[in-house]
């Protein structure tokens, strides 16, 4: 990858982020800093900085000592503490409107303590044997280049959604379309009769296939191409892939979630607290496919094919599932009490939900561990043959990347 393509993007970042900032210094009422618009503009200023992070982690992944240096993540617990701590502040400030300014900050070092206990779990059975450059750059991809082109793809499959169903209300019920068109030009909103629509099968279908079809596949594929990219022309080995795709991974369910939580409001803690696992499915996702990539370059055939299926299934069967419960619950609250049969599925859906997170996050343990140790031993027996040191073992990880085609 070109020092300059890279130094051009960062620029990019850098001047997207920094305009975010100066517009909240300039739209803030300073005079009335706890109002209620504080938080949405702050939210704002929020993604400038991580734009402003995107920036930096491309220039420095640009330096020579990123690609002659392995990555390293702080200990667990600093992960553990920073989010936990993060969560705290959060529900205090929101409780007792403390500081909303900051409240967005706050999120965002949490979910850096997020990415920091998922990082260093991912690569514990085997510390500093994949280049910083590699890892920096498959995060900044997953962060903006995955995010960015997964919502362009995702709004072109919206805006075909949205005409079959409008198409399919008007087959199956002119009168409730001539309604919504009514109401929205004259009033320009849909108060309770939006709920009226989401109920028809159509429009459930439709929210159905967005969520549990288009978004695992376009997620998917934007994450896997920056895979892709990053490791293309090298000979990088299957921990490497599997790195390279918790990285991507993690950075768009990153931003993924500090989107969601900005959304929130003031329960951005509790949704921040929920939404932290939940990486897991697009660190599992990508990470699956990547070693589906490995096996590609190295084997050949269509072995790629099916990995790249079954991160979308992965990704697919909680999107799926959690959709199918909102769905569900919108229906239950329509009626005068819940049923038990609604009730009953809706427990089943959650459990299922569990089942799929509890087996994400042990695959990307037990694989980690697995290729972690498989690749020291590798990294140990190429210092010993070279005549290194195992102490200095970046020096052979540079070696080894410089071989692969990783270049600074």
């Amino acid at each position: 990858m070109s020092r300059l393509l890279l130094n051009g993007t960062a620029t990019v970042l850098a001047t997207a982020g920094v305009a975010m900032l100066l517009l909240l210094a300039y739209a803030l009422n300073w005079s009335d800093w706890r109002g209620a618009e504080t938080r949405d503009l702050a939210a704002l200023a929020a993604f400038g900085v991580v734009l402003v992070i995107g920036a930096a982690l491309l220039l420095v992944s640009s330096t020579r000592r990123s690609a002659t240096c392995g990555v390293r993540f702080p200990p667990l617990w600093v992960g553990v503490v920073s989010l936990v701590a993060a969560i705290a502040a959060g529900l205090a400030s929101a409780h007792w409107g403390w500081l909303p300014l900051a409240e967005p900050f706050v999120a965002i070092v949490g979910l850096a303590g997020l990415f920091s206990f998922i990082g260093r779990l991912a690569t514990r059975w085997a510390p500093a044997t994949i280049p910083r450059a590699a890892v920096l750059r498959s995060t900044v991809w997953g962060m903006f280049g995955a995010t960015t082109s997964a919502i362009v793809l995702q709004v072109l499959f919206a805006s075909g959604a949205i005409v079959a169903v409008i198409a399919g209300l008007a087959l199956v019920d002119p009168a409730m379309v001539r309604d919504f068109v009514e109401r929205i030009g004259a009033q320009g909103t849909l108060d309770e009769f939006s709920g009226n629509i989401v109920n028809t099968m159509t429009v459930s279908f439709a929210l159905f296939a967005m969520y549990a079809v288009a978004a695992p596949i376009t997620e998917e594929f934007t994450k896997i191409v920056g895979v892709a990219i990053i490791h293309r022309g090298s000979g990088a080995s299957l921990y490497a892939h599997f790195v390279t795709g918790v990285c991507v991974g993690l950075g768009f369910s990153v931003v993924e979630t500090l989107g969601y939580s900005m959304a929130a409001g003031e329960s951005w803690p509790w949704l921040l607290l929920l939404r932290s696992p939940v990486a897991f499915i697009h660190v599992t996702a990508t990470a699956f496919a990547s070693c589906g990539l490995y096996h590609l370059r190295t084997r050949g055939g269509y072995r790629f094919v099916l990995y790249f299926i079954g991160a979308v299934v992965i990704h697919g069967m909680w999107n799926g599932l959690s959709v199918t419960v909102m769905l569900v619950s919108m229906q239950a609250s329509s009626a005068s009490s819940i049923s038990p049969l609604a009730g009953l599925l809706i427990v089943a859906i959650v459990a299922l939900l569990a089942l799929v997170l509890t087996g994400c996050i042990a695959w990307t343990i037990l694989t980690a561990r697995r290729l972690g140790r498989a690749e020291a031993a590798t990294v140990h027996h190429a210092a010993v043959a070279t005549g290194h040191s195992v102490v200095g073992i970046s020096t052979v990880v540079f070696e080894r990347s410089e071989a692969r085609g990783i270049s600074p």
